[in-house]
């Protein structure tokens, strides 16, 4: 959860690195109408301290994209046990990382 945003209001944000592509546009072959969140102003989501490990196998969760329009969440999911206290991981993914370096990240 966080505050909903098309890709071009996404794009007009100063800080996007809480922001995340719900995978959620119609019709589904459609990719233009995706929403995106930004759990930035909203610290009290607490999926948005996941972070990644840059090593693909240490990831421990993973976001669950429900390809439905007007879906505005995305659950994580764990891939195995998690331990108490043990931190989660999830990969962002190549392009969150090539954009970043774009921008100075």
């Amino acid at each position: 959860s966080g505050y909903r945003h098309t890709y071009q209001s996404q794009k007009r944000l100063r800080d996007r690195t809480y922001v995340l592509k719900l995978q959620n546009g119609w019709p589904k072959h459609d990719r233009r109408n995706d929403g995106f969140i930004d759990a930035l102003p909203t610290p009290s989501v607490k999926a948005r301290y996941i972070n990644d490990p840059m090593n693909e196998d240490k990831c421990n969760v993973k976001f669950e994209h429900i390809q439905e329009p007007d879906i505005w969440f995305c659950p994580v999911i764990s891939q195995r046990d998690i331990l108490p206290g043990e931190e989660l991981f999830v990969s962002y993914g190549p392009r969150y990382w090539n954009e970043s370096r774009m921008i100075g990240g």
